[in-house]
């Protein structure tokens, strides 16, 4: 007999200022539900999400290898591929400790 366990949500914070460890007020949160490894759906959205939020979460779930995403707004369900929201958003050649991007 084995035991496989697979996290299949994740509860984001964002903060303003402080942090998580200081047990200071978030300015808002997500809930992001793994349908699978390659695709996430973002719900329960609550708070102040600024662009920057939305763009700190979109490169999380690049480095997580996240392909798909799945968001309601307004009743109206949307999936897009991450590389194409990263594209829009001009975020394709953000990477960790400042590797280049070709041109």
């Amino acid at each position: 007999m084995s035991l496989h366990v697979q996290p299949v949500t994740e509860l984001v914070r964002f903060y303003d200022k402080g942090s998580y460890e200081n047990k200071d007020p978030y300015i808002s949160t997500v809930t992001l539900l793994y349908e699978d490894i390659n695709t996430v759906t973002l719900v329960g959205l609550c708070g102040r999400f600024s662009p920057s939020n939305y763009d700190e979460l979109l490169l999380y779930l690049r480095d997580k290898g996240v392909i798909n995403v799945k968001a309601e707004r307004r009743g109206i369900w949307k999936t897009d591929k991450l590389v194409n929201i990263l594209k829009k958003r001009k975020l394709t050649c953000i990477v960790k400790l400042a590797t280049h991007c070709s041109p």
